[in-house]
């Protein structure tokens, strides 16, 4: 749905032209200085004042190497959770193998269950098992073994500047406000 940003008060104002697909409401709140946030979800149609408590972020770390045991550079790790029992697991995150075959994800919210899942350009080539992490957690994960893959380029540790990406709906709040308030990213 897009990018928002609260107001002093911590509160934004979500509009929604139609429920989203299963009736749920999901997304990601974190603070633009610190290193908390959460995950939600809101039954879109029932919800008048839903809160969001935002909490120490963890960290996960990984390797993705070949039969042999040598790094795999440029594959997606993607982050998947399961919102429910009767949901299929939602991306929560992607990113790329360094030229070591590693990878890090310094955002993941507290007390959710999450599952790497490794795309070698080939489909689903590995993946972990489910962990959860604790706040300032730093999770680091069993090597993940893919076979038959192609290396790739990795832009691993480039930053990503959001503000300057396709907007898909909605409107971008004013670059000024990105140095002091916290961004909500709705999907």
């Amino acid at each position: 749905f897009g990018w928002h940003i609260s107001d002093a008060e911590g509160r934004v104002s979500i509009h929604l032209a139609s429920s989203p697909t299963g009736g749920m409401l999901i997304g990601t709140a974190e603070h633009r200085e610190q290193p908390l946030g959460a995950l939600f979800a809101f039954d879109a149609v029932n919800v008048d004042e839903a809160a969001v408590q935002l909490l120490p972020l963890g960290t996960v770390r990984g390797r993705i190497v070949t039969e042999k045991g040598e790094p795999v550079e440029g594959v997606v790790i993607s982050g998947l959770c399961v919102t429910s029992q009767n949901s299929e697991p939602e991306l929560l995150w992607r990113t790329v193998s360094s030229k070591d075959g590693r990878f890090e994800w310094t955002a993941l919210v507290p007390h959710v269950p999450y599952r790497c899942v490794v795309d070698a350009g080939t489909g689903v080539s590995a993946h972990s098992e489910s962990f959860v992490v604790e706040p300032r957690e730093n999770k680091e994960l069993p090597d993940m073994v893919v076979s038959g893959t192609q290396k790739g380029t990795s832009l691993y540790g480039e930053s990503f500047k959001w503000y300057d990406n396709r907007l898909v709906a909605g409107t971008l709040p004013d670059k000024s406000l990105l140095r002091t308030m916290p961004a909500v990213v709705m999907y």
